[in-house]
């Protein structure tokens, strides 16, 4: 049975997220014990009784959406769930890769406070905005970037969630612009978009590269399953490359709906982690094919129900 396996970043998170199964499961809330000594954090606090201001700082969602997803993955794997390939929507990558065997919980957390301290710096000293546009194809919408685009303020598209669905980052008077150009397409749609989710192009340089010489402290390991990267929507197994496509993806395009395409021969798709932003994107691109997200143990005992059918055909 081909499942693939899918971990949300940043914008998934919300308070309360995995409570549920946080109070009867035994191993999410080693997973939270684990991650609150770390980095010595009150996780539980923090994801149950927070507010939403709080949670969504980069320091705070970065690391607690790993930390639910991770948690929630182990659960998962106590339902005898393989993967057949894996991915991780920008920061999720980094679960996606612990969830594969290429790194531990502890490095994975220590990977994403550094990248998330670091972003943070760059965020402080630059004016950035972000928007969501949808209904405009890529090579339309990066024409238009590149045009409204000046060396004092650029503007670029950062994330392709869908073949006409784009999240672009840049100076907001170049933002401004584009979104102005853009409201000229009949079909488009746009929405603010928060730049805690990445800029993903080379203005990221001296993170990456701060971040690189704290990944030298990491051992990245072969992947026990395959990992559709989001620099090139290819599959990755070795642990160098793990790292590299870990690291690029930061500085490089998120190329999301090409990732999906690796996905066509699943029989199953599962999100891993809080939200169901990816269960949405799945099912536009493959509407005739099994999605789910896992939040609730109804979650838990409706993926029961989907699988029944799909081990029957297997045994046939």
């Amino acid at each position: 049975m081909k499942i693939g396996i899918l971990f949300p970043g940043y914008g998934s998170q919300y308070i309360g997220m995995a409570k549920e199964l946080y109070d009867d499961s035994r191993i999410i809330q080693e997973y939270f014990e684990e991650a609150s000594q770390c980095l010595d954090t009150n996780f539980v606090k923090l994801c149950f009784a927070s507010s939403d201001t709080e949670l969504s700082r980069i320091d705070n969602a970065y690391t607690s959406v790993f930390l639910v997803s991770s948690a929630l993955y182990a659960l998962l794997k106590q339902h005898g769930i393989t993967p057949w390939r894996v991915s991780g929507y920008n920061q999720g990558e980094f679960s996606a890769i612990y969830a594969a065997g290429g790194l531990t919980f502890p490095d994975g957390l220590y990977l994403l406070s550094k990248y998330a301290l670091l972003y943070g710096q760059l965020l402080s000293t630059t004016d950035l905005n972000g928007i969501r546009i949808s209904g405009i194809p890529f090579d339309s919408l990066n024409m238009l970037c590149q045009k409204m685009s000046k060396p004092d303020r650029e503007v670029h598209i950062a994330i392709q969630n869908l073949p006409q669905e784009h999240i672009v980052m840049g100076h907001p008077a170049a933002i401004e612009l584009v979104r102005e150009h853009a409201m000229e397409h009949p079909e488009v749609e746009i929405y603010d978009a928060e730049v805690e989710l990445g800029l993903h192009a080379a203005c990221m340089e001296s993170v990456v590269s701060s971040l690189r010489t704290y990944s030298e402290k990491v051992d990245f390991k072969g992947l026990s399953y395959p990992l559709v990267t989001n620099t090139q929507a290819s599959l990755v197994t070795e642990g160098s490359e793990v790292k590299a496509a870990a690291l690029k993806q930061l500085e490089t395009m998120v190329r999301w709906s090409d990732c999906m395409e690796q996905y066509a021969e699943s029989d199953l798709i599962i999100e891993v982690g809080p939200g169901s932003t990816l269960t949405t994107l799945a099912k536009k691109i493959y509407p005739d094919k099994l999605c789910i997200s896992l939040n609730t143990k109804e979650d838990f005992k409706e993926l029961e129900r989907l699988l029944k059918p799909l081990e029957t055909q297997q045994e046939l």
